[in-house]
């Protein structure tokens, strides 16, 4: 999955067969953090308390669809230290889904296109094109 800073994005985990599962323990994690828990269901509620300080009010699922198969994360206002891998598990089950989030940003140096040479005898000019700062690194064509 790819997301740009800012952005709402839903990371998609899905059971089947589709079944109720309001009542059980749900857990979205990401080993890299410390709490890992991004988003925490027990009980019939979410389980706040154990949620990564910066993820609080950002991450949620739907509660209606817990009742069927979707157990997707909706994280809003994405910023470049969410990029990670997402795991999922549900402990009754056995259970588990991950997805790899990368994270864009719109951040970048200014782009230079200066003149890098001419040559009269071939009658050739060579520009150079550089920009820098960006993630992912685009290709420069």
């Amino acid at each position: 999955m790819v997301a740009r800073v800012g952005d709402e994005i839903t990371l998609p985990c899905h059971l089947k067969p589709a079944i109720d599962i309001i009542a059980k323990t749900l857990e979205w994690t990401r080993a890299d953090l410390d709490p890992n828990f991004v988003f925490v269901w027990r009980a019939h509620q979410e389980f706040e308390k154990t949620k990564h300080p910066s993820y609080k009010g950002r991450s949620s699922l739907s509660t209606d669809e817990l009742r069927h198969e979707n157990i997707s994360l909706k994280l809003s206002n994405v910023t470049l230290s969410d990029k990670g891998r997402y795991k999922c598990f549900i402990d009754e089950m056995d259970t588990e889904c991950s997805n790899n989030l990368v994270v864009a940003s719109d951040v970048a140096s200014s782009r230079f296109l200066s003149l890098a040479g001419i040559d009269v005898e071939k009658r050739e000019i060579t520009l150079k094109c550089e920009s820098a700062g960006w993630y992912p690194e685009p290709e420069l064509l």
